[in-house]
Formats: C-alpha cells, sequence, structure tokens
C-alpha cells in the first residue's frame, strides 16, 4: 500500500471507530449503554489490529480495564490469555480477533484466562466492512464457558465441529449480534447527529428570545417611569427585534422540533429491535407476531439494505396465530434479508447501475399457517448450485461476506425446531424470492 493509500486507509479506521464508540456526544453515551447492556461480551479492533473498544461484559471476562489502543499481538499477554490446559499464551496469529483481520470469521473455544481467576472463554470473530466492502476493523463475541471439571472436553472445537443445538443456536445469535453490531451503531448514529444539531439550533433560539425579553423589559420599565424615548433609543429596539429574527424563527424552531421528536422515535424503534434480538431466547414456544418479527427485522438490517435497495413491507391485517421461537424465526429473517440485499448489490454491480434495487417482504395467512416471503430483484441464484445452497459452509460470497452458514441454519430453525418448510424460487437476472411457511398454533 503507498503512503496515501496507508493515510487513506487510516483516515476511514478513525472515522469508523470514532462512528462506533465515539468519546463525545449524546449518540455515543447512548451507543455505549446499549452495548453495555448485551448479554455477551464485546470486542472492537480496528483494521490495524489496535482495540478501540470492550463494552463491560467483555471487560468483565478479560479481567480488568480495558486499554484502547493496544495492538492484538499482545492481546493474550495483556490479559492473561492461555490455550487451554496448557502454559502457553495464547498465539497471536491464532487468535479469532487476528484471523477476522483476514477477511474470514473465526471461532475458538480454547482460550483460558488465568488471572485473577481462572475463566475459560469462548471467542467468535467477524470482519467488518463499510459500504464499499472495504475492511474497517472486526468484532469480537466474548462469553463464559464451563469450569474444565464440568466440560466434556477442552480440546479446541473450532467452526464446522459438531455441536449441541443449544450451542448452534447461541453461536448463531452471536454471530448475528457481531455482524449487526456496527450496522444497528450507524443507524442509532445518524437519527443522534440531527436530533444534537437541532437541539443546539433551538438552544441558540432560546437565547435570541431571551435577550429579545430582555429589550422588552427595558422597554416596558422605560414606559412606567415616564421616561422619553429618543429616536436613538427606539433605533436600539428596532434593532434588539431584527437581531431575533422572529420570522426565521416561527418557521424554523417547530420544524427543528419535530425533527428532534422524529429521531428519537428513530432511536426508540432501533434499540427496542435490538433488546428483542438480543435478549435470551424462550426454552419453550410462544406465540409469535409475524408482523412484528418482520418490522423488527427490517429494522436492524437497515444499514445492510439501505444503500442498495428500497424495501417495502406489504403485511397481511391478521395473520393467524403461529406458535415458535421469535429470536430464531427473527435470526431467519434477518439471514434472508441480508441475504437479499448482497444479491440486489451484485447485481447493480455487475450492470454498472446507479438505481436502488428492490427488496418486498410479505407476510399473507394460509388455510393452515402463516407465509413470510422474501423477494428481491437481485442477480439470482445459478441453476447449477441451487440444490447445495442449503448444504452448511458452501457460499457464493467472497471471503469475509458469508460463512455459508446461514441458510443451512434457516432451514434447520423453520423445517425442525418449527415443523415448517423453507423454498425459493430464482431466475439468473431476475431476482429471487424466499418462502417461509410456518404451521399455525393449534390454539388458533
Amino acid at each position: 500500500m503507498d503512503v496515501k493509500g496507508e493515510v487513506r486507509a487510516k483516515t476511514a479506521g478513525a472515522r469508523w471507530s470514532q462512528m462506533l464508540v465515539g468519546d463525545s456526544g449524546l449518540g455515543s453515551e447512548l451507543t455505549r449503554a446499549i452495548l453495555d447492556a448485551l448479554p455477551v461480551g464485546l470486542y472492537v479492533a480496528t483494521a490495524r489490529a489496535k482495540g478501540v473498544y470492550c463494552n463491560r461484559l467483555g471487560t468483565t471476562l478479560l479481567g480488568g480495564a480495558f486499554k484502547p489502543g493496544l495492538r492484538l499481538e499482545s492481546f493474550s499477554k495483556r490479559h492473561a490469555i492461555y490455550r487451554t490446559g496448557t502454559a502457553e499464551l495464547y498465539p497471536a496469529a491464532q487468535l479469532p480477533l487476528v484471523v477476522a483481520l483476514r477477511g474470514e470469521p473465526c471461532e475458538a473455544v480454547d482460550l483460558e484466562r488465568r488471572e485473577p481467576v481462572p475463566q475459560r472463554l469462548s471467542m467468535r470473530a467477524t470482519p467488518l466492512r463499510d459500504s464499499s466492502g472495504c475492511l474497517q476493523g472486526v468484532v469480537a463475541t466474548l462469553q463464559p464457558l464451563p469450569a474444565p471439571a464440568a466440560a466434556a472436553s477442552a480440546a479446541p472445537v473450532l467452526i464446522g465441529t459438531e455441536r449441541s443445538a443449544s450451542e448452534e443456536r447461541l453461536s448463531r445469535n452471536l454471530e448475528a449480534i457481531g455482524q449487526l453490531t456496527a450496522g444497528v451503531a450507524h443507524e442509532i448514529n445518524t437519527p443522534m447527529q440531527y436530533i444534537g444539531d437541532n437541539t443546539a439550533f433551538l438552544g441558540a433560539t432560546i437565547r435570541r428570545l431571551l435577550d429579545l425579553a430582555g429589550s422588552y423589559e427595558r422597554l416596558l420599565g422605560s414606559c412606567r417611569n415616564g421616561q422619553p424615548l429618543g429616536e436613538a433609543a427606539l433605533h436600539a429596539y428596532e434593532n434588539e427585534l431584527n437581531k431575533a429574527r422572529l420570522a426565521f424563527l416561527r418557521e424554523q424552531a417547530p420544524a427543528a422540533i419535530e425533527q428532534a421528536l422524529g429521531g428519537v422515535d428513530q432511536v426508540r424503534t432501533i434499540v427496542q429491535a435490538l433488546k428483542e434480538f438480543s435478549h435470551p431466547g424462550d426454552d419453550e414456544p410462544v406465540l409469535v407476531d409475524v408482523n412484528h418479527l418482520v418490522r423488527m427485522a427490517s429494522t436492524v438490517t437497515r444499514n445492510a439494505w439501505r444503500y442498495v435497495a428500497a424495501l417495502t413491507l406489504d403485511l397481511c391485517d391478521d395473520p393467524r396465530a403461529v406458535r415458535g421461537y421469535p429470536q430464531e424465526l427473527g435470526q431467519v429473517l434477518i439471514n434472508l434479508i441480508v441475504n437479499a440485499s448482497h444479491a440486489v448489490e451484485e447485481r447493480r454491480i455487475g450492470q454498472n447501475e446507479m438505481r436502488l434495487g428492490k427488496i418486498v417482504v410479505r407476510t399473507r395467512s394460509l388455510a393452515d399457517g402463516v407465509e413470510i416471503c422474501i423477494e428481491d430483484d437481485g442477480a439470482g441464484i445459478p441453476e447449477a448450485i441451487r440444490d447445495r445452497i442449503m448444504n452448511p459452509f458452501f457460499t457464493t460470497k467472497p471471503p469475509g461476506k458469508g460463512t455459508g452458514q446461514g441458510l443451512p441454519l434457516a432451514k434447520s430453525v423453520i423445517e425442525e425446531r418449527h415443523r415448517g418448510r423453507l423454498s425459493f424460487e430464482s431466475q439468473v437476472g431476475v431476482g429471487t424470492t424466499f418462502r417461509v411457511t410456518l404451521p399455525s398454533s393449534r390454539e388458533d
């Protein structure tokens, strides 16, 4: 990389880390509060292999205060991270954080922290890319594991090895959090910026009006005291009135208040969606509001589709009741919407097209259940690979943009956990429609 390219990459990384966990402003405080509330540890590093953020649980799991700017080659030594059952510090080259910086997701469960008390950890790291696909950093999720005496084995377990169903579902949720964190933070940061701008404008407006009120008080005092108002005094009061720009304030102040309130509503919606998808799943199936899940999934994935497609929701008025696991169904919808956005982006790049693509999410009631359709006008799925796209680890996406687990896990959730059906129709160059069919609740 030339000097200019290195400077551009460094500047982009600084902008990215500031956007995610910046050090000033109301948006930053809210973002940090949300990340600290996550039920997993979260560690973020830039593409230059320097840590920039660790949430509250992550700091606890790593055994002490987070040190911004720490290079990842010193990560194991700084936090006393060893390979489980050995006296060897965890090799930097094999640390999931470092592997993910090469563009591929990675997971390991053979990490062990020795100080201040022994604690086994699992770490899953995912690359973070900007809208142009440039690697900007990596996010890792951390979670504690049972003590060695209670664990079935202390051997490393990497992506692709056999796991229990509950471990697989937890891993799926952690990966989703890692992939969507930067996007959600950006979606929160945007309304917070114009909330801040409008609040600053309203603050200046109040100061102008208070100054004008002061002039009015002085004028009233002069009148009560019978003091004559000369031309100079009248001219001064007129200048104060002109300085307040009342006509401008009458037009702009209500608009600023409306925009700020709209931003608050937008942040509230995003936070609610994030809380629902990060909340631990239920052990028993519950009644699911399908339309609500679709709305939340479209909100959480907005940063994935808004630059490449216009997303439309076509929801039936009264879908039949479905009993299932909301967090798992929500993850399926997230995967399908993100896949649709990638397909649209692929077609637009291939055809050098500037206009936005189209994604439509529909729900409708069936005689014996509910159908959810995710339709896109993307590149389509080649016929030669259609029988393989739901095979584990099969992906057509470039390194760092797909693990080949999304569709197989979606199929497992829909067909095994919910007794439903996942199918698709596709035409190359025209688009793809995925159909999720769920049986209605017996109580319906």
